[in-house]
């Protein structure tokens, strides 16, 4: 082969080098698979929701992480959540418990940070299909409590579907090559949690999560 073919063969393949050379100097990260638990401060708005506060709750689950850019990935996740809120007036108390099994997609942003950690937002829809409901209620010191679908009646109904909108915010740390991460995010329904009250969940959360690479 003459000189000259040669040197026009390596400089129509330079870009192409250039290219591969680029993307193995920034690969994706590798997918990681999660598992996650945290605690649930709950309550409802909209609507007459009288003299509603905060309970405590659980939230529980896995999640995947999947990266598009070395900074931004898709994250979704299977949760066990508890929703509800507190109620009292003048005669007595009370309160509501709905367990639910969620389903985000969340977008994940990843900051720079400084040494092992990374701050991080992510956002997205979710959806929810109710596992329990149940009602307490205490007055003159007397405490009862009934299921939501004994409840129900043909005025009132609830619903079997939540769905709304969660965003948040943590600090991911980098523990021998797995991710250690906090966080807290604010899960805003966008359902009624009946057919008749206009009342819908809002609830904050606190969560930990443990990551760690998933190769096939």
């Amino acid at each position: 082969m003459r000189l000259n073919h040669v040197l026009c063969a390596v400089i129509a393949a330079a870009p192409c080098l250039s290219l591969h050379a680029q993307g193995a100097a920034n690969p994706l990260p590798p997918r990681r698979l999660g598992i996650t638990a945290g605690i649930n401060s709950a309550t409802v708005g909209g609507g007459d929701v009288g003299e509603a506060s905060r309970r405590a709750g659980f939230i529980v689950g896995a999640s995947m992480v999947a990266p598009v850019t070395s900074n931004v990935a898709i994250e979704p996740q299977v949760l066990l959540t508890s929703k509800g809120a507190n109620f009292e007036d003048s005669s007595g108390g009370g309160s509501i418990t709905m367990n639910y099994v969620q389903v985000p997609l969340l977008v994940r942003v990843s900051g720079g940070g400084s040494g092992r950690a990374r701050p991080f937002v992510f956002a997205g829809p979710a959806i929810a299909l109710k596992a329990s409901c149940d009602l307490e209620g205490i007055e003159a010191g007397v405490s009862a409590s009934i299921s939501c679908d004994q409840l129900e009646s043909e005025t009132l109904k609830f619903k079997s579907v939540d769905y709304g909108v969660i965003v948040g915010a943590g600090l991911a740390f980098d523990v021998s090559g797995k991710t250690f991460s906090v966080g807290a995010r604010y899960d805003h329904s966008l359902a009624d949690i009946d057919d008749a009250s206009g009342i819908r969940h809002r609830v904050i959360s606190l969560m930990a999560t443990f990551e760690f690479p998933w190769i096939k």
